[in-house]
């Protein structure tokens, strides 16, 4: 009979394979996400074994990153159904699907007396049937028989779900030791890690910079922080300033590269005029090129100059991924920026954090975020850079 392996809400399938045929979900997942899960078997016989499991709120992130966010469910629905043949006068169309599944609630669901069905194809099946449309056109039965999981991928399905907030705290479980257990598959590779392709490299004006946004993001996102990496240049940094950044776009957009790339570029002058630049060059669709959001900390800032003491709006002219650290650790000496170059093109002066090397070392020496440290600008970096990944 051989072994079967299932990812589900709950009781609830949404994806099984046997034996040695079937997909691996473990990237949906961390390592340290196994733990005793519920086996359920023939006669309500329920064993407990080891499983990934892991709140769908934690899930969504990783599936985002994965390339399934919402914007994108629509067009991979109507690919996935372009070539079915309907046994019904009304073709399944996306909004249809989307608003039902989305409006399944399984604590409702479950909360039913006599509830036994947890096939989850099945139960949105029945929801499209019932709707207005096929209930309009008397064609209830004529629902195409063989929509289903093969055809539409269940992580099109698991997003949507996780537009109900009431699912959010659901746990999604992958059931892999059974096949595990009766030698299919070696437990030692059950887990497959990101590969390249499936990661994003985030390059900068700096090492510094790199070094900044690797370590909030393991301190801050350490459930997605697998999904990037940085140029590996402990010395001699290559793209040290916006003009050898710039010329690196340049190379890459020639090249037609195929990694996910995410380019930032300070918001500071120099920053601004290179990224510019960059929005003219011809990218591949995997390649972006960024700068450093504005932030309303930003807008009244200390800075010194020509004119001695003043309080100027440094976004675009003097922001630095130094700027979103917490500059108040350094008391009693407030930060400031000191204006340096003009740059006549842009009629603005090109400023930078004094004191920088001493913020970005106190940093460097924390080694978690309950420190009384204000990460609040580095959570706001760290939420951009996924959007625009996801993006």
């Amino acid at each position: 009979m051989g072994s079967a392996i299932t990812l589900r809400i709950g009781r609830f399938q949404l994806d099984w394979g046997k034996n040695t045929l079937f997909v691996n979900h473990s990237k949906l997942f961390l390592p340290d996400d196994v733990k005793e899960i519920p086996y359920y078997y023939a006669d309500n016989n329920v064993e407990y074994k080891p499983g990934f499991s892991r709140k769908l709120r934690e899930v969504k992130p990783r599936l985002e990153l994965l390339g399934y966010p919402l914007r994108r469910l629509h067009k991979m629905y109507d690919e996935a159904i372009s070539d079915l043949d309907f046994y019904s006068d009304h073709e399944i169309t996306f909004d249809v699907f989307a608003r039902e599944v989305v409006a399944i609630d399984f604590l409702e669901i479950q909360a039913k007396q006599g509830f036994q069905d947890y096939d989850l194809d099945e139960i949105i099946k029945r929801k499209i049937i019932s709707s207005p449309e096929f209930q309009r056109s008397g064609d209830e039965v004529g629902l195409l028989a063989e929509f289903g999981d093969e055809f539409i991928h269940p992580y099109i399905t698991l997003r949507l779900l996780m537009e109900n907030p009431s699912n959010l705290e659901q746990e999604l479980l992958w059931d892999y030791f059974d096949v595990v257990a009766d030698g299919y598959v070696d437990e030692d590779t059950i887990y497959e890690n990101l590969t390249d392709g499936e990661r994003y490299l985030i390059v900068t004006e700096g090492s510094s910079d790199s070094f900044i946004i690797k370590r909030s993001l393991e301190l801050l996102a350490p459930d997605i922080s697998d999904f990037f990496y940085f140029v590996d240049m402990a010395e001699n940094y290559p793209f040290t300033g916006t003009g050898n950044l710039y010329r690196f776009c340049q190379g890459l957009a020639s090249i037609r590269i195929q990694n996910k790339v995410l380019v930032i570029f300070d918001n500071d002058t120099a920053g601004r005029e290179k990224y510019e630049l960059g929005l003219g060059l011809t990218l591949p669709e995997n390649m972006k090129i960024v700068k450093l959001p504005d932030l309303p900390e930003f807008e009244s800032f200390l800075c010194v100059g020509p004119n001695g003491e003043t309080r100027e709006n440094i976004n675009g002219r003097a922001v630095a991924i130094e700027n979103f650290l917490d500059l108040n650790q350094q008391d009693p000496i407030p930060p400031r920026i000191r204006w340096q170059s003009y740059n006549e093109k842009l009629d603005a002066y090109q400023g930078s954090l004094v004191d920088k090397d001493a913020h970005v070392k106190l940093f460097a020496e924390l080694t978690k975020k309950n420190t009384g440290y204000d990460f609040s600008k580095l959570k706001f970096l760290v939420n951009f850079i996924y959007d625009q990944c996801v993006d």
